[in-house]
């Protein structure tokens, strides 16, 4: 077998398994009280998928017991460089995301874009992107802040938001609403892993105990 061919068939089915079982169970991790922040899971995950992929690689390089070909060597530097750049953002995100809430005001802290907040009552709407999965507040300044489902701290901002952004705003963003009805459920992963529509997602969801079902008053 190539070295490129035992490097894939050996690397892959160890990351890939990893990447997903982390993802699924650790967007329901603890955060602390009116914080945001992707899990220690999550951030884990990060790590591996940086540091795994080189050493699995140098590993094998040691197990066959032989000199690189003249021909995998190309391919050997650019598996034992890309990895960690392909990785390396994921890394930022996972470390450096890092948003906080209370009943007045959502803080957003992000490694790509400088940190800013908003008050709920100025929260203009919500916009759910299936694709990039992840919740857009719009400000009525015009500034937009991405929740992804996969930060811990969900249920509780759910509650906060369900509890104080503007009723007409609630109403005119129907799917927006359902999706903070999702997150104050305690059930944000779903919305990685199935195509449903928010709203069908919904209706299958038992709320949690305490969460916030429409805006008080």
């Amino acid at each position: 077998m190539e070295f490129n061919e035992l490097a894939i068939a050996i690397v892959v089915p160890l990351v890939v398994p990893l990447m997903v079982g982390l993802a699924r169970g650790s967007g329901l991790s603890a955060a602390k009280p009116g914080e945001l922040r992707y899990s220690r899971g999550l951030r884990w995950l990060g790590l591996s998928l940086f540091a795994l992929p080189p050493l699995g690689l140098l590993a094998i390089l040691v197990f066959v017991s032989q000199p690189l070909r003249p021909e995998d060597r190309a391919p050997f530097v650019a598996m034992l460089i890309g990895f960690p750049l392909l990785a390396a953002p994921l890394v930022l995100e996972f470390f450096r995301v890092r948003h906080r809430f209370d009943d007045a005001r959502f803080s957003f802290r992000s490694p790509w874009s400088k940190h800013r907040d908003v008050a709920w009552t100025d929260v203009a709407s919500l916009k759910w992107r299936k694709f990039m999965k992840s919740l857009d507040l719009k400000s009525n300044g015009g500034q937009t802040f991405r929740i992804s489902p996969l930060v811990a701290g969900l249920p509780a901002f759910g509650d906060m938001a369900l509890a104080h952004i503007p009723a007409a705003v609630l109403t005119a963003y129907p799917e927006g609403r359902a999706i903070l009805q999702i997150m104050s459920a305690g059930a944000a992963g779903k919305l990685m892993f199935d195509d449903a529509t928010p709203e069908r997602l919904l209706a299958a969801i038992t709320p949690r105990p305490g969460a916030v079902t429409r805006r008080n008053g």
